[in-house]
Parts: structure tokens; sequence; C-alpha cells
């Protein structure tokens, strides 16, 4: 896979966080790591949602990109 599909995979999945994470956020931390994202902003982005996760907190869109920085 090239870098443009790479970065593109990436962006997909933190938009399924952000757009449906009820539906999407069991499926994709059962799987997904940190390190699977090349880009920092993206990683910083998966690691709050995550967090919010294990604290059995509401994921929604404003709340992940705060605390995400």
């Amino acid at each position: 896979m090239d870098l443009t599909a790479w970065k593109r995979a990436q962006e997909s999945v933190i938009g399924a966080l952000l757009i449906d994470p009820e539906y999407s956020a069991g499926l994709i931390f059962q799987s997904a790591k940190p390190s699977h994202f090349g880009e920092t902003e993206l990683r910083h982005v998966f690691e709050a949602a995550r967090e919010r996760w294990n604290e059995n907190r509401r994921l929604d869109a404003v709340t992940i990109l705060d605390r995400s920085g």
C-alpha cells in the first residue's frame, strides 16, 4: 500500500470514530493501536478517544478533539 493510501486509511478510521463512535469505537479499539497511526495528530486523536472509551465516557468529536490538543 502506498503512503497516500495508508494515510487515507488512518484518516478513515479517525473519521469513523468522530462520526459514529457508538458503532465504530468497540470495533476499532479491539484491533487498532496507536502505533498504527504514523501521523502524530491522528495518533493523538486516536489516543484521546481510546482514553475516553476506557473511562466509559461518551465519545463525541468536540471532546475528543479538545482532549487530543
